[in-house]
C-alpha cells in the first residue's frame, strides 16, 4: 500500500467518523473564502473537479467547505529568500537562485500500528455503510499487514528516488519531500532527504489537511499548489515555461465555462490510478 493511500484510508476514516457522530450538529456551508453559501451552491461547485469538498467537525458545527483542488499565488521576494534558506539549512541540497524549488508534502509519517488499527476502523466503516454497493466496498477496501507495509513502502523510497533523480537532471530544480507530524520513524522512511516542518511551509502552502500536497516555486516567487490528480506531462508543461498566464487562464475556464470535464492542463484525468508517475 502505498503512502498516497495511507493518506486516502485516514481521510475516509476521518470522513466516516465525522459524519456517524455529527448527524445531529447543524450543518452549514462554505466557499473557499469562509464565506457561507446555499447547499445548492455548494453541490453545485462540488461537482467541478477544479473543487474539493471537505467535511470539518467544531464543537456545535459540521462545516462543509469548498476548496480549490489548484492555485497560483505569487510569494514576496522576502518570503521566497527565506523558503530557499530555510530548505538549503535543513536539506543536504543546495538551491541556487535560479532553480525551481518541488516541495512534496505528507501530513504524517505513521508506523504500521497506527495505520493498522486505521485501516481496521476504516474498512469496518465501509463494511457498515449501507448507501454502498458490494463492488463500491470493494473498491474502498484493501488487504493490509505487516509485510505489504514493508513491501510497499521499500517499492515506494525507490520509486521517489528514480523520480528525483529523473526530474532533478532533466530541469533545473530541487525536489524535496516535507512532513508535518511522525512517531519517530522517520528512519523507517529513508532512502532519501526528508525535512520535518516546524510550521513554516504548512502555514504557507499546506495549512488545510488533505488540500494541497504539492507545491512547484519559481526563482522570481510565483508558485503552484496541487491538490488533485495530475500527470507527469501537465507537471512537465509548468517545469518548461516560465510564464504560466496559459495555465491560469485554463484553470479560470475549467472554473467556468468548461465546468464539468475542465480544460487544457486542468481537463479530468481518465484512469489516474493505472498509469505510473511520480507527482
Amino acid at each position: 500500500m502505498k503512502l498516497e493511500l495511507f493518506v486516502y484510508l485516514l481521510f475516509m476514516l476521518f470522513t466516516s467518523i465525522s459524519w456517524s457522530q455529527n448527524t445531529d450538529s447543524k450543518k452549514i456551508y462554505t466557499d473557499a473564502y469562509n464565506k457561507e453559501i446555499d447547499k445548492t451552491i455548494y453541490l453545485k461547485k462540488c461537482k467541478n473537479h477544479t473543487y474539493k469538498c471537505l467535511e470539518y467537525k467544531t464543537d456545535s458545527l459540521v462545516v462543509n467547505k469548498v476548496l480549490n483542488k489548484f492555485y497560483f499565488g505569487k510569494l514576496s521576494t522576502q518570503v521566497y529568500q527565506q523558503i530557499r534558506l530555510l530548505i538549503n539549512r535543513d536539506s543536504k541540497k543546495k538551491i541556487d537562485s535560479g532553480e525551481i524549488i518541488v516541495l512534496k508534502y505528507y501530513d504524517s509519517l505513521l508506523s504500521f500500528s497506527t495505520l493498522n488499527k486505521k485501516h481496521i476502523k476504516h474498512t469496518l466503516a465501509v463494511k457498515k455503510d449501507t448507501s454502498l454497493s458490494l463492488r463500491d466496498k470493494g473498491r474502498r477496501t484493501h488487504d493490509f499487514n505487516e509485510k505489504k507495509f514493508i513491501n510497499n513502502r521499500k517499492k515506494w523510497l525507490k520509486k521517489q528516488n528514480k523520480c528525483i533523480e529523473k526530474y532533478e537532471r532533466k530541469f533545473s530544480i530541487k525536489i524535496n519531500y516535507l512532513y508535518k507530524a511522525e512517531e519517530n520513524v522517520v528512519n523507517n522512511y529513508g532512502g532519501f532527504n526528508w525535512i520535518k516542518d516546524n510550521g513554516v511551509f504548512k502555514n504557507q502552502f499546506f495549512k488545510i489537511m488533505y488540500n494541497y500536497n504539492l507545491a512547484i516555486i519559481k526563482p522570481d516567487g510565483e508558485f503552484y499548489l496541487n491538490g488533485g490528480h495530475t500527470t507527469d506531462k501537465r507537471v512537465e508543461k509548468l517545469l518548461e515555461n516560465s510564464n504560466w498566464e496559459q495555465y491560469k487562464n485554463d484553470l479560470e475556464l475549467s472554473k467556468t465555462t468548461h465546468m464539468e470535464n475542465g480544460y487544457g492542463l486542468f481537463e479530468k484525468i481518465p484512469f489516474y490510478h493505472n498509469s505510473k508517475h511520480c507527482f
